[in-house]
């Protein structure tokens, strides 16, 4: 190994590559691109003595700091995701120069022959460094890397086994080499963790270690016995059931006897008498009562007695069990509920040592179930409740009919799978019925009558003449919603339903602008043929922000070098001037002028834009890219002139829908729009600093474009368009108060702020639009928002106002349409099978979710409403609840599902133990089918489910591990 190869490695092994790589990112960030405009120059910047900035002076002085930053910081914390743990990949880099190193050290004044026979026997593994060889081996002994060397030794002198299984190997008396130096290899990088300091391990997603998989094992090897503190973290609620906590905490906690966290588990779950094993059979006990209870005449009068709040439940209990005139049911039922309160209690007092749970408050939810679901009654309800389904008279036949339909396929032998299937889909919509249908009636071990076959013809006629209740209903809840400028989350069990919602949602749209459609169409084309009161006037902004800071005047030269610069790019371009082009040019030419220090590329880039326009032959490219796509009439008269006024337009302050009415009505949105100019310049000019490249140049230009097309659709939204169609009054004034005016008479979101919320976005985040740009950054994924496709508008536009995810949807176009839906821009609609339920943040820009199909989980329930009820979400924001749909229908098994989920959502809460469902059987991101469906006969059959609980007597016999206590909670909390 060479002497500038050693100092590479030893480089690597003391500083961390990718946290030197960030560094710059951030440095190259804070400077407008000028850290990776300085690398970029050509040449070795060591040989740049002319330059009076010294790059290689500064490339050191960034190093310096970053250095003292390093050393700043105390590796204390060590965060650990799923797929993280274990060995890295043996054939990585990193992990077989590390390999290397260890057996160079291990053979350290070793003679030849023995480091021969080693690396030949580890060599077979293939983990160390390609071509290794002796000299790298006599290299590397001296490197110390990593400052591991001394670990080496300390493994050596403290595991007697690994050393006697060495020393055999050293004094020729075992081959077993490649197995002892691959243990050597584990037990070095756990003595430097030992070492390292780590006080604190945060888990997340630590539900995934209740099988002791997706590398428990490793953690509670290699890295719990040296970790003092562990934190680990769930979102996926689980309970006690098969003592999966015990293996989750056995992963973590360090098996010391005199540790308190071990005694607090030993308490919990030791091999003989606990707490867990009282609590489970409590539970059971209390679940048998309840069900007993639920078969008795007077469960209702005895629940209704309960209906009391929490401080006089305890006593109520007490005097029902001891009192002779009630039932022996109720006596057994009061006795196993006092039972387990107290179970609960101790157990709650030994996990409040080792968990917090924390809960969502239910004030920050409305609930409209079943028949409330129409009217989104304004009472909030905080949880879900008892309530009578949607129902209508002539439903019952289309009922009836399908119910007949099921038992003729049965007659037939119809499979119980396709049964089952197919009156779930009826519950859903009559899509997704009609595609049920298919499979009993293709079914192959199945020989359909020919009566059965023509009954199912006769109900397909009547389906298709009637309009299914709940679809109805969501479409009717989502197009208000659309209406008032809300967002809208719908998730359905069937592929079928997600595409009949889509189509329906998107008719009655096109049905509500085709009311409005001759002013609609005549008012939003005019808006959009005056140029200079629609698009974007870049140059303005830049000179109002210019004004603003310095109070120049219009000089006669600026005035004059602007027209000229417009009228001869027109002039040599042949186009006809046309405003848009004039305004494009005059936007170009202002932000080529803007004040400027080295460090800002938005004006360099822009007047190298402007010199190319004024020279050949790159002119003909770029007025292709910038000013072709505009029809305009002949124009015959004084070009010249014609310009002189236009540029007067601008300068004397014409109305313009991007500016406001005074000096600072905004301002923040003219700061960010420049940021974002700015940035994008600056990594166009980064990768072409020296200006020999006019293709990176144009695709700047075709940006500014891009930038102003794209937030012009945003701001002419085509809800806004009708609103202002059915108004009377001059159109400018119109349109620009009412992008500014409340979009709803419950709401204070205006056009105007969503896309300045967008921009503000655009601007903080790091990327690039540019077209060119190929990188999957944060900037990308919210301008693809406006990229996407969707309802073509009465005015033949394209608006992307619904959208669907479900399996077939590409991970691409998963990304994109989750981006736009979370940001202010469209879509406004967004339909989801299980794809969008697990994994992905809706929750900035939407408040209202809608289960068109209900799950049989709660788990389900509560992973979906998660997608919007988080963290920084709209509905905090707003203070206002997340409001939270489920349009069940009555007159079908769907009215039985909802009783199912209600029940088990309450013992969810309330009990611990084996429950009648899975908690972990929640969405994935990769399954369209339905979700396991009851049979209706076996639904028929079923006994009837648990009573439902008051609920304050739910939540006294819940295990309470929040922050504060129920009882003990603050107000304001």
């Amino acid at each position: 190994m060479e002497a500038k190869e050693s100092e590479m490695v030893r480089f690597v092994s003391d500083f961390s590559i990718p946290a030197w790589h960030a560094f710059l990112d951030d440095q190259d960030a804070s400077q407008g691109g000028e850290i990776i405009r300085m690398l970029s120059r050509p040449g070795p910047m060591w040989e740049r003595k002319r330059e009076p900035r010294k790059p290689l002076g500064e490339l050191k002085e960034l190093f310096r700091t970053f250095v003292l930053q390093q050393d700043s910081y105390e590796p204390n914390v060590f965060i650990i995701s799923m797929n993280s743990l274990g060995m890295p990949k043996r054939n990585s880099s990193g992990t077989r120069r590390f390999a290397t190193f260890v057996l160079a050290t291990l053979l350290k004044k070793r003679q030849d022959a023995m480091r021969h026979r080693c690396l030949d026997a580890v060599k077979v593994d293939d983990i160390l460094i390609e071509n290794a060889t002796i000299e790298m081996l006599k290299a590397m002994a001296d490197l110390n890397l990593y400052n591991m060397g001394h670990c080496v030794q300390v493994v050596l002198d403290t595991n007697q086994k690994l050393k006697n299984s060495w020393l055999d190997i050293v004094n020729g008396r075992s081959e077993n080499i490649a197995t002892t130096f691959k243990a050597i290899l584990s037990a070095v990088v756990a003595q430097k963790l030992a070492e390292s300091g780590i006080n604190l391990a945060v888990v997340d997603e630590v539900h995934n270690w209740k099988g002791r998989t997706n590398g428990a094992t490793d953690f509670r090897m290699g890295f719990a016995p040296y970790v003092p503190k562990k934190l680990i973290m769930s979102a996926t609620p689980f309970q006690l059931e098969e003592r999966e906590m015990q293996q989750v905490f056995e992963n973590v906690a360090r098996p010391d006897p005199h540790g308190k966290t071990w005694q607090t588990l030993q308490a919990l779950y030791g091999t003989d008498s606990n707490i867990v094993d009282d609590c489970i059979s409590a539970n059971k006990d209390l679940l048998s009562a309840l069900h007993d209870l639920g078969q008795h005449r007077e469960a209702d009068e005895v629940l209704s007695r309960l209906n009391l709040p929490l401080k006089l439940l305890q006593a109520k209990l007490m005097s029902m069990a001891a009192d002779p005139m009630v039932s022996e049911v109720t006596v057994l039922f009061c006795e196993a509920a006092l039972k387990y309160r107290t179970v609960i209690d101790k157990l709650v007092k030994l996990e409040r040592e080792l968990v917090v749970r924390h809960l969502n408050l239910n004030s920050r939810r409305s609930f409209h179930a079943g028949i409330d679901f129409r009217s989104m009654s304004p009472v909030p309800r905080p949880t879900l409740y008892s309530t009578p389904g949607i129902k209508n008279p002539e439903d019952q036949l289309v009922n009836y009919l399908a119910m007949r339909l099921d038992q003729r396929l049965r007659r037939d032998g119809c499979s119980a799978k396709a049964k089952a299937h197919l009156l779930g889909g009826m519950t859903s919509s009559m899509a997704a019925f009609r595609a049920s249908l298919q499979a009993p009636l293709s079914d192959s071990n199945t020989t359909n009558s020919p009566e059965t076959r023509r009954y199912a013809a006769m109900v397909h006629e009547v389906l298709r003449q009637h309009r299914h209740p709940k679809v109805n209903a969501t479409v009717a809840h989502a197009l208000d919603n659309y209406r008032n400028g809300r967002k809208t989350l719908i998730f359905c069990e069937r592929v079928a339903t997600v595409d009949e919602l889509a189509d329906q949602i998107v008719k009655g749209i096109e049905e509500t602008q085709a009311q409005v459609l001759g002013r609609e169409v005549q008012g939003r084309g005019d808006v959009r043929d005056r140029e200079s009161f629609v698009d974007l006037p870049f140059g303005r902004l830049s000179w109002s922000l210019q004004v603003s800071a310095a109070g120049p005047d219009v000089t006669d030269a600026l005035h004059n070098n602007v027209v000229s610069f417009v009228t001869e790019s027109l002039e040599a371009s042949g186009l006809e001037p046309t405003r848009r082009r004039m305004l494009r040019l005059f936007n170009l030419y202002m932000l080529s002028i803007r004040p400027s220090d080295e460090g800002q590329a938005l004006p360099k880039l822009c007047a190298h834009l402007v010199t190319l326009f004024m020279g050949k032959p790159i002119f003909d490219e770029l007025s292709k890219a910038f000013l072709t796509g505009e029809r305009g009439a002949s124009f015959r008269g004084d070009l010249r002139a014609r310009v002189i006024a236009f540029v007067n337009e601008q300068f004397s302050g014409a109305p313009n829908l991007w500016i406001g009415t005074n000096q600072t009505d905004g301002s923040e949105f003219r700061s960010d729009i420049l940021r974002i100019l700015e940035s994008e310049a600056g990594l166009a000019h980064a990768a072409d600093p020296q200006g020999t490249q006019p293709k990176v140049a144009i695709g700047f230009a075709k940006t500014l474009l891009d930038l102003e097309g794209g937030l012009k659709s945003v701001l002419l939204r085509p809800d806004l368009m009708r609103r202002i169609a059915a108004m009377d009054g001059e159109l400018e004034s119109l349109v620009h108060g009412q992008v500014r005016a409340p979009l709803a008479k419950d709401e204070d979101e205006s056009a105007w702020s969503k896309m300045t919320r967008f921009v503000s976005r655009l601007a903080g985040a790091n990327g690039s639009i540019n077209v060119d740009d190929q990188r999957s950054t944060d900037r990308k994924s919210l301008w693809r928002a406006i990229s996407l496709h969707g309802v073509r508008t009465a005015d033949g536009g394209s608006e992307p106002l619904v959208q669907k995810l479900k399996g077939a949807t590409a991970a691409q176009a998963r990304v994109a349409v989750c981006a736009a839906f979370n940001s202010p821009l469209t879509p406004y609609i967004l339909i989801c099978t299980s794809i969008g339920s697990e994994g992905i943040d809706l929750h900035r820009e939407c408040a209202e979710i809608i289960h068109h199909d209900m799950p049989w989980n709660p788990a389900r329930l509560e992973q979906r409403n998660g997608r919007i009820d988080r963290v920084g979400s709209l509905s905090k924001a707003k203070n206002k609840p997340v409001r939270i749909g489920v349009p069940f229908l009555e007159q079908n098994y769907e009215r039985f599902q909802f009783d199912r989920l209600l029940t088990r959502a309450q013992l969810f809460k309330t009990l611990l133990g084996r429950l009648d469902f899975d908690v972990t059987d929640v969405d994935q991101d990769n399954d369209d089918d339905p979700m396991p469906e009851l049979d209706c006969d076996d639904a028929a059959n079923m006994s009837s489910s648990m009573p439902l609980l008051p609920e304050a007597l739910a939540q006294w016999l819940s295990v309470d591990l929040s922050v504060w206590p129920t009882s003990d909670r603050p107000a304001s909390i």
